[in-house]
């Protein structure tokens, strides 16, 4: 039985002048630091960011070499050390399409989340959007959100491999994660007249992939949907949203699942039920499983022992200044909305984005009593308010 560390209690960071302007992404952790992927904005142009951190939060700016025009879309710690993906736009790089832009995937790696250096273009890459990247023994697979496959040993030099379907659907994959020997994806296809339907996928080689998501439900025009998966205590867990897609529809109930195979899933339940928002983010730490969401832009925390029953957290991520609510405008100020979520040296880190007349970037902290820290950060579209810089969202 794992020992079950104390509940989190989150609190705002203070001090992040340095993110106007910036987009934070994604964050991974390493056993000794964590680094957080964004944008940043000068005028019109965007430019790809890395920061480090080695406690959550003192933060460093490092640089990115051929970053610029470039989409970065997420982050991963691998035992090669970190993987960033994501999409670029650059005219040397990636030639022009037929609608006249321009589009390539693009992969960088670092052993240290210091030194970066980008993958090498190849043809292959052009037009393709990257879903995930997961370690599948010896090699790391990047895997396309239309099932498009490549691996590679080092993160540099990549290779397309033929994949194929147990079942020929049009499949969308949302992400990947390693499994026990396995790879597990997430995501949505159309099965023949029925529509869209969601589904998990499994492979064992990264080539032929077995369509599964029995428990997963449809009904009419109505899905439930995967957001997140974690292979951890001898179990898959997935985290998502119950039924939604109607016009007019109440918002999503929130979801869990365990499976065993990554094919066949079983709901769990939340005490008290019901539970309303969706949860976007799952990870394991300190002998519980930590799902972090939103509902109405309000963020939301849910924890469980064993990926079946679920209880709210004490508290959830809140990019909230005390005293700052004063010149919100539009209802309870400000809101927060969790966009990624990882472990690291000092605990939890998590990144998403504050709404209120502005995004915001906001980092959080959330300490655990006698125990242990727990941090969360936050990105987005940028700006703070008061004394501080603030972008307003545009209509």
């Amino acid at each position: 039985m794992p020992t079950l560390v104390a509940e989190p209690q989150w609190q705002r960071v203070a001090g992040q002048e340095a993110f106007a302007n910036a987009t934070m992404l994604a964050v991974a952790g390493g056993p000794d630091r964590y680094v957080a992927v964004a944008l940043t904005r000068a005028g019109n142009a965007m430019t790809g960011a890395i920061w480090t951190s080695t406690d959550g939060v003192a933060r460093r700016l490092v640089s990115v070499p051929s970053a610029d025009d470039m989409q970065i879309d997420s982050v991963i710690y691998d035992r090669l050390g970190y993987v960033v993906w994501g999409t670029s736009s650059q005219a040397d790089s990636c030639p022009q399409g037929p609608d006249g832009g321009r589009s390539c995937a693009a992969i960088w790696t670092s052993p240290d989340g210091e030194s970066w250096t980008r993958a090498p273009d190849i043809p292959s890459f052009h037009d393709v959007e990257i879903a995930g990247v997961a370690r599948l023994g010896d090699d790391l697979v990047a895997l396309a959100s239309d099932l498009r496959t490549w691996t590679s040993r080092d993160g540099l030099a990549w290779l397309p491999v033929s994949s194929e379907t147990s079942t020929p659907w049009n499949v969308s994959v949302s992400g990947v994660v390693a499994a026990d020997g396995a790879l597990v994806a997430w995501g949505s296809a159309v099965a023949g007249n029925d529509g869209y339907i969601p589904v998990s996928l499994r492979t064992t080689d990264g080539r032929r992939w077995e369509i599964g998501g029995a428990g997963l439900k449809t009904e009419g025009y109505m899905i439930e949907g995967i957001l997140d998966v974690v292979a951890a205590d001898g179990r898959l867990v997935a985290v998502g949203h119950g039924l939604t897609g109607e016009a007019g529809s109440p918002p999503a109930p929130s979801v869990a699942w365990t499976s065993t195979d990554g094919l066949t899933w079983t709901p769990g339940e939340f005490q008290p039920e019901p539970s309303t928002g969706s949860l976007g983010h799952l990870i394991w730490y300190g002998g519980r499983y930590v799902a972090l969401g939103s509902v109405s832009a309000t963020s939301i925390e849910r924890l469980s022992v064993d990926g079946r029953t679920w209880t709210e957290g004490a508290s959830a991520p809140d990019t909230a200044i005390d005293g700052e609510e004063e010149g919100c405008t539009g209802g309870p100020c400000p809101r927060s909305i969790v966009t990624d979520l990882a472990a690291g040296p000092t605990g939890l880190v998590a990144v998403g984005a504050r709404i209120c007349r502005c995004l915001a970037f906001s980092t959080l902290r959330a300490q655990i009593p006698a125990v242990e820290m727990l941090r969360y950060m936050n990105p987005q579209f940028i700006g703070q308010k008061g004394s501080e810089a603030c972008l307003v969202e545009e209509e």
